[in-house]
């Protein structure tokens, strides 16, 4: 008998990473064997109507403002007790659930983080993407409310979920060290790609993206991403008459203003270039004119920029820190993202050594295959199998 499966997709294009790998999800199951599933995607935001208008869809409803209040009532006090409540009343009465009630799923897919799998009464499934807010200290990801939520949401994660996505085997052990999982085996590695614009490019890289010794960072401004770092190795080896251009893109977060002020205090306008939007093809063309990405994150475990410049031929050069030597084995020179004297020795050696280029390129090569839309998807049908064996 056929297994129905609901893939559940709220993201929003700017959220990012998040965004990413529910398309990969979509693109993944989309492919599915329609003997053994009946995928149904439920979306909400028109943005999501061009990748699922083909498939069966359902788009997810809104409330109104009377069970939106009652639900607002029923988690007023207590956030553990409102789940309970609601997962009995709301079966009833949300919208949301009644949609997903209508269709009947044996497992239900949420492609990023979204508290109704708390509320639903289904078997579900659902990455965590990261537990940085338990390993590092910036208040964009562990300030008192922001950890309070994420433990409260990740506890109760980790005791109802039949299959956990991770980024790698760090996650995995990091999920399993801080929360009690009634069965490791439910925690599934799934290796991050990078989105189809990317794995299925034909574009020719424009010229106005390209300078000498030029090397590209793509992250939202958020401290955690660790510009500074860059700017301080740019700077020192400017003042060792070494010329470097270094672009930035990404949305302008909490620590802009600050990046933007040192660029201005060490005077390397010339040197550093900080664009806003930038389309899918322009990014390519970034990646494809540049020497190196610099991934210089304090956060993992893993990142998704480096599986994009390996598919694009773009060297790596990355902060060593959680799963990044994991994720990129021996495909990239890694640094400490403490020390701008690292990073500019890196940076250095990309541009001195175009024989150390090449062989990392080819090592790169060499594992791109681990950052497949094939893999991706096989991952995900093994760990479906798996379940639905288990549960039988």
């Amino acid at each position: 008998m056929k297994k129905t499966i609901i893939l559940f997709l709220t993201s929003k294009p700017y959220d990012g990473g998040k965004y990413q790998y529910s398309l990969a999800l979509v693109e993944a199951l989309s492919n599915y064997d329609k003997k053994k599933y009946k995928i149904i995607f439920f979306y909400f935001g028109d943005h999501w109507l061009e990748f699922v208008e083909k498939y069966d869809n359902v788009r997810i409803p809104s409330n109104s403002l009377f069970v939106r209040t009652i639900k607002k009532i029923v988690f007023l006090s207590n956030k553990k007790l409102g789940y309970k409540i609601w997962k009995f009343l709301g079966y009833y009465i949300d919208q949301v659930q009644v949609k997903i009630k209508k269709a009947n799923p044996d497992l239900i897919i949420f492609a990023s983080k979204d508290l109704i799998c708390l509320e639903v009464k289904f078997a579900f499934a659902i990455p965590i993407f990261d537990l940085m807010h338990k390993y590092e200290k910036f208040d964009e990801i562990s300030n008192a409310k922001i950890y309070e939520d994420r433990e409260t949401y990740y506890k109760e994660i980790c005791k109802n979920a039949k299959i956990i996505f991770v980024d790698s085997i760090v996650g995995k052990k990091q999920v399993i060290n801080n929360y009690n999982i009634r069965n490791n085996d439910i925690i599934k590695v799934l290796y991050y790609i990078p989105p189809s614009y990317i794995r299925t490019n034909f574009v020719n890289p424009k010229e106005i993206y390209k300078s000498k010794n030029q090397f590209f960072y793509p992250a939202q401004f958020w401290s955690h991403k660790n510009h500074e770092v860059i700017i301080y190795a740019v700077d020192y080896l400017k003042k060792n008459s070494i010329d470097v251009k270094v672009v930035f893109a990404g949305s302008k977060k909490n620590n802009y203003n600050k990046i933007k002020d040192l660029i201005n205090e060490l005077n390397l306008n010339e040197n550093i270039q900080i664009l806003d939007y930038v389309s899918n093809d322009d990014i390519i063309s970034l990646y494809k004119n540049s020497l190196s990405l610099i991934m210089s994150t304090f956060c993992g475990p893993t990142n998704i920029p480096p599986t994009e410049a390996i598919h694009l031929g773009c060297p790596v050069i990355a902060s060593n820190v959680y799963a990044a030597k994991e994720q990129l084995e021996d495909s990239a020179l890694f640094f400490d993202p403490h020390d701008y004297m690292s990073l500019s020795k890196s940076m250095k050696s990309m541009i001195d050594n175009p024989i150390l280029v090449s062989e990392l390129i080819q090592k790169g090569n060499n594992i791109k295959k681990k950052f497949s839309i094939t893999n991706f998807s096989n991952s995900i049908f093994n760990s479906i199998d798996n379940f639905f064996e288990y549960e039988n």
